[in-house]
């Protein structure tokens, strides 16, 4: 028994030497450049380069407290893009206080900020200062992908 157990420990040891370590400092600056990228796309209701930074499954959540409605799978968080570059112009988001961690074995990450919203409907302008934003990330393929996100009204 007490050689059984110091194999399974030495093999143990030998598979923890022999993963990579995961490099946080690069990971972090990918999933920015890819929070960035959604960001954009979404300023510039660019809905291909969008729909790259999600993960096109079932599995994808929004949850949005302003309108107490969760948004469930790609193609219903596709729809409400779609609305969303309808109904606003001239849209600006503007983060503060960006936090970005990433999970000991590289594969999840999240993040939280502040943000302040502007746009126009119609000839009115829109101003939600203050949001609270939090975003899921996968890696999927190496490919980081946003899974979850979830916005809270602003505190200003």
């Amino acid at each position: 028994m007490k050689k059984e157990i110091l194999v399974l420990l030495g093999l143990s040891f030998f598979l923890l030497m022999c993963s990579k370590p995961v490099d946080m400092e690069a990971e972090k600056e990918a999933v920015k450049t890819l929070l960035e990228e959604s960001i954009s796309a979404t300023e510039d209701e660019d809905m291909e380069r969008l729909a790259a930074t999600f993960a096109q499954d079932d599995d994808l959540l929004f949850v949005d407290l302003p309108t107490d409605k969760d948004t469930k799978g790609w193609p219903d968080l596709k729809a409400m893009f779609e609305r969303q570059f309808e109904k606003y112009s001239d849209v600006d988001f503007k983060q503060t206080g960006l936090t970005i961690n990433v999970s000991h074995d590289g594969q999840f990450a999240w993040c939280v900020y502040f943000c302040d919203f502007t746009a126009k409907m119609g000839d009115l302008p829109v101003d939600q200062s203050g949001a609270r934003i939090t975003y899921i990330f996968e890696k999927r393929d190496g490919k980081w992908l946003i899974v979850h996100f979830h916005y809270s009204v602003g505190r200003k």
